[in-house]
């Protein structure tokens, strides 16, 4: 979705990014109603944020109470979501940049390096969930019209976590951005405005974490659903270093993911393979055979572990688990449907 040029604050003032997703708020919500007249002008708050302390808030943000508050509205949503991601088609990187506009100067695995290393910038300033997602999107995009590495990947995280959290500025700012990727400030705030315009300021495209959200919202009556999430969530997170997976729609990937983490959890707590996974698959709109693809590159990523920032995201999700045997996903897949 598009907005009016504005350029970005150059004093790290989150109005900027907090205007995109109020804007893209009322798109979707006035969307799914079926609203068509130009909305009143919408004008970012300036107050701290609401008066809620923690507990409280983080009630009132949880992915439960969003569902309820959305439930009315959910198919809309849906297709919404599906809408933006098929039909923004600049919204999505160049599958092949890496042939076709970096000319050998950059391959798969210098991209993996350079997605390793947000990663940890991401971790080590306690950003926003999805900053990840959001910032990889960015890159891929830029690089499919120019071409600079490190630089781009701090930025890229920088206007992904302000995008995903209005309060990034008060832990993270352009003087902490250049300090930690060894940069002028200058260049951060040059770079910032060059990566918006090349992005021409379209930046609220749907990530494969929108869609394990989103297909996952109803959870929370049984156990495993949480698990289901999470799990989903950390196999969804290492297809940004495998440059292969830009081929795949974001839904694809999430529902792939989703897919894959419900076979397992059933797998690991003694359950039927399929017990959820026919009312899993109705949620995403795919047929198993659809994810095919998808999944296999999942399983060549997991198998091989060798892509460089694999083994820190697999540490860090702290949980134990292993994946079925990639045979006996392929006759999952085929019995699924």
């Amino acid at each position: 979705m598009k907005v009016e040029r504005l350029l970005p604050d150059q004093r790290d003032s989150t109005n900027f990014y907090a205007m995109f997703r109020e804007i893209a708020a009322a798109h979707i919500s006035r969307t799914a109603t079926g609203l068509t007249s130009p909305p009143a002008h919408v004008v970012p708050e300036m107050h701290a944020g609401p008066n809620l302390d923690g507990a409280a808030l983080e009630l009132e943000m949880s992915p439960q109470r969003r569902y309820e508050l959305c439930a009315d509205y959910d198919v809309e949503i849906a297709e919404s979501l599906r809408r933006m991601e098929a039909v923004d088609a600049g919204e999505r990187p160049c599958p092949d940049y890496l042939t076709k506009v970096q000319h050998g100067q950059m391959d798969n695995y210098k991209r993996a390096l350079l997605v390793r290393w947000m990663y940890f910038f991401t971790r080590r300033y306690n950003l926003a969930d999805g900053t990840l997602h959001r910032a990889a999107a960015y890159a891929d995009r830029f690089l499919s019209a120019a071409t600079e590495l490190r630089l781009l990947g701090a930025v890229a995280v920088f206007v992904a976590a302000k995008y995903e959290d209005r309060y990034t500025t008060l832990k993270l700012n352009s003087g902490e951005v250049a300090s930690y990727g060894l940069f002028t400030k200058d260049e951060v705030v040059a770079m910032e405005t060059k990566v918006v315009a090349a992005l021409d300021y379209s930046m609220g495209g749907p990530t494969a974490r929108t869609f394990v959200d989103h297909f996952t919202r109803r959870g929370g009556e049984d156990p495993r659903d949480d698990i289901v999430k999470s799990l989903a969530h950390h196999l969804a997170d290492p297809t940004f270093l495998d440059c292969r997976h830009l081929q795949f729609l974001p839904s694809t990937v999430a529902a792939s993911a989703v897919f894959v983490a419900r076979c397992t959890i059933n797998q690991m707590r003694g359950f039927r393979w399929n017990d959820g996974v026919k009312e899993l698959l109705a949620c995403t709109r795919y047929a198993a055979e659809d994810l095919r693809a998808c999944i296999a590159a999942m399983y060549d990523m997991h198998e091989l572990e060798t892509w460089p920032g694999y083994q820190h995201m697999r540490i860090n999700y702290q949980r134990h688990y292993s994946l079925p045997d990639r045979l006996e996903m392929t006759q999952h897949i085929f019995l699924a449907d």
